[in-house]
This record gives structure tokens, sequence and C-alpha cells, in this order.
């Protein structure tokens, strides 16, 4: 999976998971009726959503983790049983996201991003919230945005080695350069950079 595909897998996979910490906020801070309520009215908590990118992805089913998720939360179980089974799940998703590249975990971390705002806009009116639901989706998938913003920074380690690599691998090879090579090469970067000099780019924003 690489590419658009992975990002519309991630995008959903993103989605899925923000209706389990919507949910388990709503039930943890006392409200089971709100979390019920969402719970049976979200359309982002289908499973057969993300069936096939999970099974692609070769990690194991989870299916089993949010069905006994939702029934805990239907039957008004304690709020640290709930949490804890929200975590199980949010474990098994991120076992699942980690298949996957960094670049294409930030693209659609940005796509919730664009979502959360398009619910915000629709769920509030002059600083009221006039439909809830669509109000804790914002709130959820921006979280999860946020989270995935933050576990792919602990990616940037590997990829500045990685750069590093290719770096060491690049000045090897200039050096290898025979000399009428190297010149023409400076000749080439200087004209390249006198016409960018000459840009007349727009202002930013």
């Amino acid at each position: 999976m690489a590419g658009l595909e992975a990002v519309q897998f991630l995008s959903l996979l993103g989605l899925f998971e923000a209706q389990h910490r919507i949910v388990a906020a709503l039930h943890v801070a006392g409200d089971g009726a709100a979390a019920v309520e969402h719970l049976e009215g979200s359309h982002h908590a289908a499973y057969d959503d993300i069936a096939e990118g999970v099974a692609a992805s070769g990690q194991p089913d989870f299916r089993p983790a949010t069905e006994a998720f939702a029934a805990l939360v239907t039957a008004g179980a304690a709020p640290d049983a709930v949490a804890a089974a929200a975590e199980s799940v949010i474990a098994a998703i991120d076992a699942v996201r980690a298949t996957t590249t960094a670049k294409d975990q930030m693209k659609a971390a940005e796509a919730l991003l664009r979502v959360a705002a398009s619910d915000m806009e629709a769920g509030v009116d002059d600083g009221q919230v006039t439909l809830a639901q669509e109000y804790r989706d914002s709130w959820g998938f921006a979280l999860v945005a946020l989270a995935t913003e933050g576990a792919g920074r602990t990616a940037m380690p590997r990829l500045r080695r990685q750069q590093r690599r290719r770096w060491q691998a690049a000045t090897t090879s200039r050096r290898n350069m025979p000399a009428w090579m190297r010149r023409r090469r400076r000749a080439t970067l200087r004209r390249c950079w006198r016409r960018r000099r000459g840009w007349n780019l727009p202002p930013f924003g």
C-alpha cells in the first residue's frame, strides 16, 4: 500500500480512532448517555471501512477489541474498564499505522485537520455549539491529527540518519568526479542561483 491509497486508508483509520477517543472521553467524564449517543450516531465507527487496509498491513484483526469496547460503553461499564478497552483499540491502530510511511501519516493528519475544520464550522455558530455530534467529531479528529504529528516527530532521528547517509554518498560521488566535471557542475549551480535571485515570489498568505 502506497501513495494516495495509503493516505486514504490512514485517513479512515484516523476517523475510526477519533470515534473511540470521543466516546471514551465522554464515558470517563460521566456522560454515559452522550457516549452511547455518539457511538450509535457516528458514521465513522464501522470496522468494515478499515478491515481491508488492516489485513493488508499484516497486523492482527482487532474487530473483537472494537466490539468489546462498544459493549462496555453500551452496558455502562466502569470508566476504568472503558478507558482500558479504548487503549487496547488505539494500541492496535497505532500498530497498523506504524507499517506506513511518515510521509503518508502526515498527509493523512492534514486531511483529518481539514475534516475537523469543516465539522467545527458545521457544529458551531457564533461561538455556540449547535450540532454536538459535529463539534465532538471536530475535537476527536484534531486530537488524532495532533497525536499522529507527535508520533511523526519520533521518526525524525531515523529520517535524519537516512538523509545524512544520502549526503555522504553524494559527497563521495562528487569527490570521485573528474576535475572538468566538477567545474561544469559549479558553473551550472552558479547560473541557477543567479536565476533564482531574479524570481518574484508572491507574498506568503
